[in-house]
């Protein structure tokens, strides 16, 4: 993969080549959650957590046995839900009382398995701003922000690795192929985190749960 930049040929590698081309539908998630404004409560927290767990569960669930199959050590601590259905017992709510996404993007394929887990792998990367982010701003206990730590000091280290396996997945298929896969992957996250809930998906934080800091209590 290379491209002419002035008298010379750059390469540019599968991580660089998803992260140019899925710069703008990243963009329009973070704008549509807009998670750091100032109206965001406890609750849509919460709520944020609940779909978070609709979506990572069935997609790890279809993707993971066959990402191990091809490199089970790089995929061996990469699922999040047990940090989510930590989470989420922490707050008071039941992770199997709530929906599961069911319009995924493809993921029988091996290509299109890794093109997808690159938007999930890339997404602990602000996590750790995020924590801290909903801790000073809601009052969120850190017992309910698992997820947004989920590899803890070792983020850098998982990120690394991940784009290394990137790297030598390039000659499993043409760079669209991972491309198109990524950028499926963050439509139905987006579809998926941001519709309409429904009367009986409404959760909040249990109030023994919630933090005399947090901005909607």
């Amino acid at each position: 993969m290379s491209r002419l930049q002035g008298s010379r040929v750059e390469t540019l590698h599968l991580p660089e080549r998803l992260k140019q081309e899925t710069a703008d539908i990243h963009k329009a998630l973070e704008d549509r959650l807009d998670l750091l404004r100032d109206g965001f409560t406890s609750t849509e927290y919460a709520q944020l957590l609940a779909r978070f767990y609709g979506f990572y569960q069935p997609w790890e669930r279809a993707a993971l046995p066959l990402l191990r199959q091809w490199d089970a050590t790089l995929f061996e601590h990469r699922s999040k839900c047990a940090a989510l259905e930590a989470d989420l017992r922490y707050l008071g709510i039941a992770p199997a009382s709530l929906p599961l996404c069911a319009a995924l993007p493809p993921l029988e394929e091996l290509p299109w398995a890794i093109g997808s887990a690159y938007v999930l792998e890339g997404a602990t990367l602000g996590g750790q701003f995020l924590r801290m982010h909903f801790e000073k701003r809601l009052g969120i206990p850190r017992e309910a922000m698992g997820f947004y730590a989920v590899y803890g000091a070792n983020t850098g280290a998982m990120w690394k690795s991940f784009r290394e396996g990137l790297i030598r997945a390039e000659s499993l298929a043409s760079p669209e192929t991972f491309v198109a896969a990524a950028r499926s992957t963050f439509e139905a996250l987006a579809v998926w985190l941001t519709r309409e809930p429904r009367s009986s998906e409404q959760v909040s934080i249990a109030p023994a749960r919630s933090s005399s800091r947090s901005r909607d209590m």
